[in-house]
């Protein structure tokens, strides 16, 4: 058993070495055995997310609600939805449209759980933040917390993992600004948000869904949420409501895509 073992240790060293004199590695052999796909539609591709993929993005461009980022023309929620309880984000802003490649992406992401996507999403999210075309250089200088939307305990042991922290990772690394996964709890399960209406989906976030685990650590300080999806705005409301309420001086919200 012992020579056995010995053998393969030798074998393995051979090969280590034949690769490296041939001016190979591992992950080139790698590649080639299994050759990388864009994580969205299985292309065979270099990069995670392909170039056909990424052309299919669509952007959020101005014109839009300066408030809860909707684009004009559309059903403005932070006016229409909140009238009761008011709208408590200083800024909400989406950089793509929910449709096509980024609706595909996000939903493998989050439904059939290809974690992987976290990294080149968030990526995303971080590059949008270096351009005035979503929040004023004024607006960015504000931002001195990087939270992320938690989910409720029970959603998570299902999910395994809460997409809000994995897009906030790189955002957070790209501003040079601490990422507090923790300084929000969600205390109360709402379930499925996607299949509310809008003023149905508000109607479930009323009633202290978050709470702030250590509020001393928000109080006087601009947080930058960050979440998926934004659709009616009545997960980032309640959170921004919930962060007001502890102390902070302002908040701001950041998405990948937008429902419209």
């Amino acid at each position: 058993m012992v020579h056995r073992k010995v053998e393969q240790v030798k074998k393995s060293k051979a090969l280590h070495r034949f690769l490296h004199m041939g001016g190979w590695s591992l992950s080139v052999l790698a590649d080639i055995v299994f050759p990388p796909r864009c994580l969205i539609c299985d292309r065979y591709e270099a990069d995670t997310l392909c170039e056909v993929c990424r052309s299919g993005f669509v952007p959020v461009a101005r014109p839009f609600c300066e408030r809860c980022g909707h684009p004009n023309g559309a059903v403005c929620p932070c006016g229409s939805t909140f009238p009761r309880f008011g709208w408590h984000c200083d800024a909400a802003r989406a950089v793509f449209r929910y449709d096509g490649p980024i609706a595909t992406a996000i939903r493998r992401f989050k439904y059939s759980r290809v974690e992987m996507l976290g990294e080149p999403l968030g990526r995303l999210l971080a590059e949008s933040l270096e351009k005035d075309s979503l929040f004023t250089a004024e607006q960015r200088e504000r931002f001195d917390l990087i939270v992320p939307i938690p989910l409720h305990t029970g959603r998570l042991r299902e999910r395994g993992f809460n997409q809000a922290e994995r897009l906030a990772g790189p955002v957070a690394d790209r501003l040079r600004r601490p990422l507090l996964n923790r300084a929000l709890v969600r205390v109360r399960a709402t379930g499925h948000q996607a299949r509310l209406s809008g003023p149905e989906r508000q109607a479930n976030m009323d009633h202290d869904v978050f709470r702030t685990e250590r509020p001393v650590s928000v109080v006087g300080k601009g947080i930058l949420l960050i979440d998926d999806v934004l659709t009616t705005g009545a997960t980032i409301n309640a959170a921004a409501r919930a962060l007001k309420e502890a102390g902070a001086s302002g908040v701001y919200a950041l998405t990948l895509a937008i429902g419209v």
